[in-house]
């Protein structure tokens, strides 16, 4: 048997395939080098209007504000409302719909009743109601 083409064997084809393809205009581009351009690439206005949108999608009521995967004094020092994950939205969630990995607040919006418990005690408001 021939080597896999992983293993420096010859591929089976001689073209990829692809998983999928993106599509992004030129208004995407503009908006993007806007953002880039401007003082508030992490914690700007354009994170509501995503958190806003996701929320019209999802149909959540609440959404993470910012988050980074940094440990809490990285995020302090980028953004003024990034989760340290501290986890005191997940210990007074009264679901359980709050878990908090790479130092990120996920809210689990099957258990999510909407108390709005977990935003009240985020010292850093990084979970907001829309």
């Amino acid at each position: 048997m021939d080597k896999p083409a992983i293993c420096g064997g010859i591929p089976v084809r001689d073209t990829k395939i692809y998983y999928g393809h993106q599509y992004i205009d030129e208004d995407d581009i503009r908006a993007v080098a806007e953002v880039l351009r401007s003082n508030e690439i992490t914690c700007g206005p354009k994170i509501k209007e995503l958190e806003d949108k996701l929320c019209r999608i999802t149909g959540a009521k609440y959404a993470v504000a910012c988050s980074s995967a940094d440990k809490g004094p990285v995020t302090m020092k980028g953004c003024s409302v990034g989760c340290i994950g501290c986890q005191l939205c997940k210990k007074n969630c009264p679901e359980g719909a709050v878990n908090v990995a790479d130092f990120n607040a996920e809210i689990d919006y099957e258990k999510c009743s909407g108390c709005g418990t977990c935003m009240e005690k985020c010292p850093r408001k990084s979970i907001v109601e829309h």
